[in-house]
């Protein structure tokens, strides 16, 4: 809050100061395929084991505005609103997942196993809906992103050209740029033990999380058919 607020008003100087603020949220982003149905019972899901480098969360203010003829009050123009409202968010995505492995996911996949691990989530999200629609069932499988940090949780659609690239900066590293449409909010993200050990761990507080990860790391590698 600005001292300036506390200043007599005779005071000729405005002076700013900052209270830090510690950081206790965790950086931890999902991609989440769901069942159908009421339940969302998760059928495969993604962990980013490195934070993406850039995360864009965007809207359309829907509303339009007419200029007419006025008077000279406004200046001979004046301006309608056609009030509509603001579209859901449109997510755009860009980061890697490095070479190394990391304590996100547990340390199960190295980089280059985990952008796979990315790109056969995305495919097979809509291999699944594909098998829906030719069937002729309704019902279809939905996507959700989970952005911890701001607790923000989103049924998505992606949409627009999704990819993955190297360049010779750093030629081990895969890197990703998708574009992920709101379609609806979610509460919060639901786990399986079963579909998600490691989702299970990281919906703990961040403590026991630690003590957990160390602990278990050899039945998580057994549940995920590493080693």
């Amino acid at each position: 809050m600005s001292t300036a607020l506390l200043a007599p008003l005779t005071s000729p100087y405005q002076t700013f100061r900052q209270v830090p603020v510690p950081n206790t949220r965790t950086a931890l982003y999902t991609l989440s395929i769901r069942y159908p149905g009421a339940l969302r019972a998760p059928y495969r899901v993604y962990t980013f084991p490195l934070s993406p480098t850039a995360l864009r969360k965007t809207y359309t203010a829907m509303s339009t505005i007419y200029d007419t003829a006025g008077t000279p009050t406004y200046q001979g123009v004046q301006r309608q609103v056609d009030i509509y409202g603001n579209s859901p968010v449109i997510y755009s995505l860009e980061g890697t997942t490095g070479f190394n492995r990391h304590s996100n996911d547990a340390y199960l996949f190295t980089g280059l196993q985990s952008i796979q691990n990315l790109a056969t989530l995305l495919a097979q999200y809509a291999e699944l809906n594909q098998y829906q629609m030719q069937a002729g069932i309704s019902t279809l499988y939905t996507l959700e992103f989970y952005d911890y940090f701001s607790n923000d949780f989103w049924q998505v659609e992606p949409i627009g050209p999704q990819g993955f690239y190297q360049d010779a900066s750093q030629p081990l590293w895969v890197r990703y740029r998708f574009m992920l449409a709101g379609i609806k909010r979610v509460d919060a993200p639901v786990f399986s033990s079963l579909a998600d050990p490691i989702g299970q761990l990281f919906n703990a507080a961040a403590t026991p999380v630690m003590t957990q990860v160390q602990s278990s790391v050899t039945s998580l590698l057994s549940t995920y058919g590493i080693g």
